[in-house]
């Protein structure tokens, strides 16, 4: 039995005992009892209940944060990684996540001095000047003449005197008596040896003017040294301005066979110290204490943004000068932020913060200028992809993402097996938004759990919730419906109420405001009376729509692309029910469904109408021999390509592609089939005519973001489609263009498919979710923390 599986059973066995305890994934975290309470031995932290364990470590003498794990070496040489381990990157012989660390293993390995993290692949730099990888090696980036991949370290081929390695994207890079050699991925001239082939050995980089290098750095696909002049050379990939040389051409497709060669960074001066290289974009540290930024700027991870200066693309082409209230003493940058320490150890940051990498208590928003990050100090410090580990006189503590177990405190925000919603039994149906969930429970009431930024829960506060909470005021409810930041109930009077997200007037009251409590819908005709009559209710992005009694469609919101089906598209976003435009509109409409800008209904015994956008095929009206000729919107309905002798009984879209349910329980899907959501035969190709899922029999069917899921004849769940935060439910992270059935789930009654996670109601009528946690829509107790953990790192005794 999987261990997902046997997780689930333990948890709703506990449910049903009445237990108060609520293991995740790994058994060992609890979540916090209602006033912050845990059991003996645990303490409450982030509303988690962590058991008692020692103080931080302190022995780390390295450390290295990189595209979802990190590693550090101990004071006695040893090296131990955490995290993503898909290609063996943690060096323990397995490919295994681990979410506390575990040690790096290899025959020869000797005592360590340094560790380098990259994409898939990670380095470290012996004691002896040797230089070891292990990991991804599909370019040839460990070194060793193979592309084979490797589970744990093997020595890099011909490095003997190395004092600096760099573990990148797909390449890596040494600093040897001067020297720079590269090997693996070179298709952006990122080896810096005048071509554009991979190397699986070390190649010399012929830098300028025949320096030498003093500091080295890489990432993605760029790589910089300071040279012995104290000017920073960078080569490879620039399409944002990344090597600073006023250009956005990458240095291999230029027609000066010079420029695939190291190019100076445009410094005010040649005065560099430490250069490092994030996301495209890099940073250098200049003698006088002042950094300078280049590259992408999305996230003002190179500075705050010049108004007219700036281009479109948010692209810094010279380097600029980060305001800073300090002298940096050193530097380091992650994916989309950069830091400095000061000359007191205190740690400056700036750049995105969405993951609460940055952790300055100021909530996840990007920070334009540096603001000081709440550690006491900062002996060392390394930034990734949306977290940062600092080595603090205190002990060794990690701060942002953890939905692969990066922070190494023994969990992980997200599962790709199915977990038990803490506290609910006896539901009737389930629903997923994009960051959030709710469930019916058998007295008609609603409870929701996850992110509540624009009062989505509806319990009156903007407050997230990794468990349920009761939306507030809400009873008698028939039918429930979520999308990205709002929902709306179908109540038993034929009434409806909306709460969450109201931007674009989606909840229907009549205002722009959002509702974190339940309020009803009004009609455009009484604008003081709810909305009456109603059979059939559903939620797209930024709209909602009603079916009534005698088949008439309501629907307000936005309107941008003719969603709400009234005949003008544009920016005439509606607060108020509009009617379905005529003449057209299709007879006795009885099921409705709403993507991220498009809308289906069931009308004419059984028959599909779409309207709205069109760009991806998501109203499946388009003939094989239109397919050069594909509408991009409709804003009156069109009959959808089923066959004839179908009849559909249930229709369901999220986001940019539909699936329908016929009575003779077949399944077919049509739209954005990029990631392989609409399960047919393998294929990624979009798909403007409705394809049949060969094979499935099922009694529902669920469209999320990039997934989709049913329930099969046997009443188990089958999901597919992009499963790269678990959501498809397979103990892995990959896309599954085929139906995988999900581990652990029998006696299946309902099941929705979220933006990248997904829940069901199984037998007993308890719910378990599984896919993308970090906002607590699995409803475990676990969420993403906005304050540093430590990870479980044992010093040597």
């Amino acid at each position: 039995m999987k261990r997902g599986a046997l997780a689930l059973m333990i948890a709703l066995a506990a449910l049903a005992a009445g237990c108060s305890l609520h293991p995740d994934y790994n058994g060992t975290t609890f979540a916090c009892e209602a006033d912050q309470t845990c059991p003996a031995g645990y303490a409450c932290v982030a509303d988690r209940c962590l058991p008692d364990a020692p103080p931080p470590a302190t022995c780390a003498a390295a450390i290295s944060a990189g595209v979802n794990y990190a590693c550090a070496v101990r004071d006695d040489g040893t090296a131990w990684c955490w995290g993503q381990n898909t290609s063996g990157q943690l060096g323990d012989n397995t490919t295994e996540d681990r979410v506390t660390p575990v040690a790096v293993v290899a025959t020869g390995l000797p005592k360590l001095a340094a560790v380098s993290t990259g994409f898939a692949h990670t380095c470290a730099l012996g004691v002896d000047h040797s230089v070891w990888c292990w990991g991804a090696n599909g370019d040839g980036q460990l070194g060793n003449g193979t592309t084979s991949d490797n589970h744990a370290p093997v020595k890099v081929t011909a490095i003997t005197n190395a004092s600096a390695v760099v573990a990148a994207g797909r390449h890596t890079c040494a600093l040897e008596a001067g020297a720079v050699k590269c090997w693996g991925n070179n298709f952006f001239g990122q080896l810096g040896n005048g071509s554009t082939g991979a190397s699986s050995v070390p190649v010399a980089v012929q830098l300028a003017g025949g320096a030498t290098a003093l500091g080295l750095a890489a990432a993605n696909s760029e790589t910089c040294v300071v040279d012995s002049g104290h000017a920073v050379q960078c080569w490879g990939a620039n399409d944002a301005g990344q090597l600073g040389n006023a250009t956005t051409a990458p240095s291999d497709q230029s027609s000066d066979p010079a420029t695939k060669l190291p190019v100076k960074m445009q410094l005010p001066a040649d005065r560099a110290v430490q250069v490092a290289v994030g996301a495209d974009f890099a940073c250098a540290l200049l003698d006088d204490g002042t950094v300078f930024c280049t590259g992408h700027n999305n996230a003002n991870q190179v500075g705050p943004h010049t108004p007219g200066v700036d281009n479109n693309d948010d692209f810094v082409l010279v380097p600029r000068q980060v305001p800073l209230n300090v002298t940096a003493k050193a530097l380091v940058v992650g994916d989309r932020f950069s830091c400095i320490t000061d000359d007191a150890a205190k740690l400056w940051c700036w750049g995105a913060d969405d993951n609460f990498e940055i952790a300055d208590g100021g909530g996840p928003h990007d920070r334009a200028f540096p603001v000081q990050v709440d550690y006491p100090d900062a002996k060392l410090a390394s930034a990734g992809a949306g977290f940062l580990c600092v080595q603090s006189s205190d002990g060794l503590r990690c701060g942002g993402y953890d939905g692969f177990g990066q922070l190494g405190d023994g969990h992980r925000t997200t599962s790709s097996v199915p977990l038990a919603v803490d506290g609910l039994t006896g539901l009737t149906a389930v629903t997923a938004g994009a960051s959030f969930s709710c469930a019916v429970r058998g007295d008609q009431s609603v409870a929701c759990w996850g992110e509540n930024d624009s009062g989505q829960l509806g319990d009156g506060t903007l407050t997230p919730r990794a468990r349920p909470v009761p939306v507030v005021g809400l009873h008698g409810v028939v039918k429930l419906v979520s999308a990205h930041r709002h929902s709306c109930a179908l109540l038993g009077d034929a009434t409806v109420a909306c709460w969450g997200g109201n931007s674009d007037g989606q909840l229907g009251d009549g205002s722009f405001v959002d509702r974190p409590l339940a309020r009803p819908v009004l009609a455009t005709d009484k604008p003081a009376t709810p909305l009456a009559n109603v059979i059939d209710i559903a939620v797209g992005a930024y709209h909602s729509c009603a079916v009534l009694q005698g088949g008439a469609v309501k629907c307000w919101g936005n309107n941008f692309q003719g969603q709400l089906g009234s005949g003008t598209p544009g920016s005439n976003d509606q607060a108020l029910p509009t009617d379905l435009a005529a003449p057209g509109a299709p007879a006795g409409v009885t099921k409705i469904a709403a993507g991220v800008e498009h809308t289906c209904v069931i009308a004419d015994a059984g028959k599909i109408w779409c309207w709205g956008a069109n760009q991806l095929g998501q109203l499946g009206i388009d003939r094989p021999n239109d397919a050069q000729m594909i509408p991009r919107q409709t804003v009156t309905p069109q009959k959808s390509l089923l066959p004839a002798g179908l009849a559909f009984d249930q229709v369901s879209a999220f986001t940019d592609f539909t699936c329908a349910h016929a009575t003779s329980n077949d399944v077919w899907c049509w739209g954005y089939n990029n990631d392989g959501e609409l399960g047919l035969d393998g294929t990624s190709f979009f798909e403007a005519v409705p394809k049949q899922s060969s094979g499935l029999v099922a009694s529902q069917v669920t469209a999320g973001e990039i997934h989709g899921c049913a329930i099969t004849a046997e009443r188990a769940a089958v999901c597919w489609g992009g499963d790269y935060l678990g959501q498809v439910g397979q103990d892995n992270y990959d896309a599954y263009p085929t139906r995988q059935m999900v581990a652990g789930l029998t006696g299946v009654q309902a099941i929705a498919a979220g933006a990248n996670h997904s829940c069901a109601i199984v037998a007993g009528g308890g719910a378990a979710c599984w896919g993308d946690g970090r906002d607590g829509e699995l409803g475990n107790g676990i969420r993403l923390s906005d304050h540093p953990v430590a990870p479980a790192l044992a010093c040597p005794q």
